[in-house]
């Protein structure tokens, strides 16, 4: 997204949002009218720009690049066998494999918490191998990252696990106290900010998790199994959640196991496999490289 976009997304989060709610649905289901509503709402102008610029053909620039990369731990496990893959601006991607074929490897090497043992990794335009310290916060704010296990901190509320996410970034409490509230409305948990997660449904832990991946209007999102501890309704809901933001300009990468869910949507689909590349192309989860 553009400079202009995370302005005015910014400032939209601290304006009050439409009495659209839809009376006839629970809150879980209301997810995808409330949020994406109020997500088009607030971005549909600033994304115009950035939409008709696709349009007439500038090039997109490549969000996430892995280059030849290998990554053997310290027990000898060979996690990635020289793994090459480009995610560009703007893509929806379904990264898929069976257990042990690398996808939790990607995902730590992309958010940084480990470093790979050869080749390159780049994340929306920062190397991570030459990357500096004060360059690391800029670095994570665009990126906004989903678990499948929340990782919420049980003894604080819902609040002040986002504050916490927030802070760990270098936000101040200006930006904290507009971007809070404006997310848990985004996800239909207005009025669940002062909950502990022990008292929240698996569903609503995992919309908290939504809304602190887009705290920091991020340029890429990068999604770890999100739908795994939900069932197949909420399982839809949440992926056209993802699919509508990325419809907005928001570069998405989703890594699952769910074949029925990957293949109910028409989007890349790269297959890994021994810590390599074996399929990439739109629509369809095991169309393996011929």
């Amino acid at each position: 997204m553009t400079d202009i976009c995370r302005q005015k997304l910014a400032e939209a989060g601290g304006k009050k949002f439409g009495e659209n709610s839809v009376s006839s649905l629970d809150a879980e289901q209301s997810i995808v009218y409330h949020g994406i509503g109020d997500i088009c709402l607030f971005l549909r102008n600033c994304l115009h720009k950035n939409t008709v610029e696709r349009r007439q053909g500038r090039v997109r620039k490549t969000m996430i690049r892995l280059t030849d990369v290998v990554k053997e731990y310290p027990n000898g496990t060979h996690a990635l066998n020289g793994l090459s893959m480009e995610i560009q601006d703007g893509e929806f991607v379904f990264m898929v494999g069976p257990s042990g074929s690398g996808k939790s490897t990607v995902i730590k090497l992309l958010i940084g918490e480990i470093e790979p043992s050869a080749g390159r990794v780049m994340v929306n335009g920062f190397s991570l191998q030459n990357i500096r310290e004060w360059q690391i916060p800029h670095m994570r704010r665009t990126v906004g990252v989903i678990f499948q296990d929340f990782r919420l901190i049980d003894h604080k509320t819902v609040y002040d696990n986002m504050v916490f996410a927030m802070r760990a970034v270098g936000a101040g409490p200006k930006e904290i106290k507009k971007r809070i509230p404006y997310c848990l409305n985004l996800v239909g948990l207005e009025n669940k900010g002062r909950r502990l997660p022990s008292e929240l449904s698996g569903g609503e832990q995992q919309r908290v998790a939504i809304a602190r991946a887009l705290l920091n209007n991020p340029d890429t999102i990068i999604a770890d199994e999100p739908t795994g501890n939900l069932d197949p309704a909420r399982s839809l809901e949440i992926m056209r959640l993802l699919e509508r933001i990325n419809a907005l300009g928001t570069t998405v990468l989703v890594v699952t196991h769910e074949k029925d869910l990957v293949n109910r949507f028409d989007k890349r689909v790269v297959m890994l496999e021994r810590g390599r590349v074996i399929s990439d192309g739109k629509g369809w989860y095991g169309r393996k490289l011929q």
